[in-house]
């Protein structure tokens, strides 16, 4: 039989079951904050992309002197209203010339661009303003109602993030 002395040291099984107990309930509360901060992180780079991306067309246009279109397009490489993966592009007569690109990374489940105008897009002249097309593209998140954002942007081609307004909740309302 096994004697126990002053000079043993160890854990018992009590102990031992105690601390993994301990252990599992707080990694089981924080792996839901973990899911949050990483989509959070993504709607972060996602509106600073954009917001780089609509500084980039603006840029370009002023540049090269043409006008620059800021949209996300479909199959035929038109703009169309339903964004997800958004591109800055130049337009001619023969073809589209695409400048930049990104693929959102967060989960939306409607990224969408609502204008003056009514267009699908935006668009940049030559002086940098955005031919009377003010707007905001909205993104509007799946799980966390909290991570929507709108980005708005004036005539002037200025653009800013709104992260929580009575018309973003409008938007981004589940039907």
């Amino acid at each position: 039989m096994y004697q126990i002395t002053a000079n043993s040291k160890g854990f018992t099984l009590i102990e031992l079951m105690v601390t993994v107990s301990i252990f599992s309930i707080s990694t089981l509360f924080s792996l839901g904050f973990i899911g949050k901060l990483l989509e959070k992180n993504k709607v972060s780079a996602d509106t600073m992309r954009l917001l780089s991306l609509i500084s980039q067309a603006r840029n370009s246009a002023i540049s090269h002197n043409r006008d620059t279109y800021f949209c996300s397009i479909n199959s035929e490489q038109d703009c169309q209203r339903q964004w997800q993966t958004v591109v800055v592009m130049t337009k001619d007569t023969q073809h589209n010339k695409i400048l930049a690109q990104h693929q959102l990374k967060a989960n939306y489940h409607n990224v969408n661009w609502s204008s003056f105008q009514r267009k699908a897009y935006l668009a940049f002249n030559s002086r940098g303003y955005s031919k009377h097309q003010n707007g905001t593209l909205y993104l509007c998140h799946d799980n966390y109602s909290d991570l929507s954002r709108a980005i708005v942007v004036s005539k002037s081609g200025r653009a800013r993030i709104v992260k929580q307004s009575h018309a973003l909740a409008q938007k981004c309302q589940k039907t």
